[in-house]
This record gives structure tokens, C-alpha cells and sequence, in this order.
């Protein structure tokens, strides 16, 4: 198997179509877990979804392609503290799972946002609960265990990691 090249971008307004073309993907990945709705002309932006000042997204491309985003967000959607920052919403192509491409994207947020971290899964998203603990577990240097809370937002049950990683700068292994 041979090495992908990885980069992440902190994205742009300018970007906003190619986040809204990543979300379309996005949707269709979870659309087999949720109900979700696209509008008349098959676009999909999710519920609530709005690109504020204080998001902040990056994007993967993985060998010069774009492959994923990461959106953070400060403010935990689980008891409110000021202080947590949320992965709102976090995807990588199918092409590129379990090559290494999701921890190398989740990794450069982590390094760049440091502090408390929240990331909520969905309880039909097995896999991505998978991908969680191990992301989780190599970022704080420790097995964390996802607790059940409600989203404030939506008013859903989701698993939540909440923890700290442990250096912001790892080497990847």
C-alpha cells in the first residue's frame, strides 16, 4: 500500500463551495443512519447548518484531492461550558478511511485548537465510535471512555469523548 500524501487547510470563505460539495457526501454517508431530507435540487446542507465567525474548518486533500473537513466549534453542545471545544462535524471519503487520513486531520485540529475537547457520535454510527476511541486514546495518551448525554442543540442522545490531548504536537505513528 503506498504512502499518501496529507495536507490540512484551514479553510476560507472562499471554500465554502467545496465544504458544501464535502457535505453532500457527508449527508449521503449518514443518510443510511438518519432521515435525512435534501432540497428539490438534491443540494444537502444539514439542519442548522451556517458557516459562523466562530467556526472553525479545515479541509484535508490527500494527494492534492480534497478528502475530508473538520468544522470546531467553541462551547460544548453537552452542559454549555464556555471553555470545550466541539468537533461539530467531522468527515473523511470512505477511499480514505483507515489509511491514517482521520487521524492525521483530526491530529492537526487538536494541535491547533488546544484545550478540552468534546466529540459526540451518534449512536447508529458504529464505525465512527470505533474511530473515535482509538483518535481519542492515541490524542490524550489514555483509553477515554464515551459517556451518554443529550445534545443541546438537537436534544439527541450521542456518545461524548470529553478529554485533553496529552501534547500538541505528537509524531504520527
Amino acid at each position: 500500500m503506498r504512502e499518501l500524501r496529507l495536507r490540512v487547510v484551514k479553510a476560507s470563505r472562499d471554500d465554502a463551495p467545496l465544504l458544501e460539495n464535502l457535505l453532500a457526501l457527508y449527508a449521503y454517508d449518514f443518510s443510511e443512519m438518519l432521515a435525512l431530507e435534501i432540497s428539490a435540487d438534491g443540494s444537502y446542507v444539514p439542519d442548522g447548518w451556517s458557516w459562523s465567525a466562530e467556526d472553525h474548518v479545515w479541509l484535508l486533500y490527500v494527494d492534492d484531492r480534497p478528502a475530508g473537513f473538520a468544522v470546531a466549534t467553541r462551547g460544548s453542545l453537552i452542559d454549555g461550558r464556555p471553555d470545550v471545544w466541539d468537533m461539530r462535524e467531522f468527515f473523511i471519503l470512505r477511499r480514505h478511511r483507515r489509511a491514517g487520513a482521520g487521524l492525521h486531520l483530526a491530529r492537526a485540529v487538536w494541535e491547533q485548537l488546544p484545550g478540552v475537547w468534546d466529540v459526540r457520535v451518534i449512536e447508529p454510527n458504529v464505525a465512527a465510535l470505533g474511530f473515535w476511541r482509538r483518535a481519542v486514546a492515541d490524542a490524550a495518551g489514555r483509553a477515554v471512555a464515551p459517556t451518554l448525554a443529550v445534545n443541546t442543540r438537537n436534544g439527541k442522545s450521542e456518545r461524548v469523548f470529553r478529554f485533553e490531548p496529552s501534547s500538541p504536537s505528537r509524531p504520527d505513528g
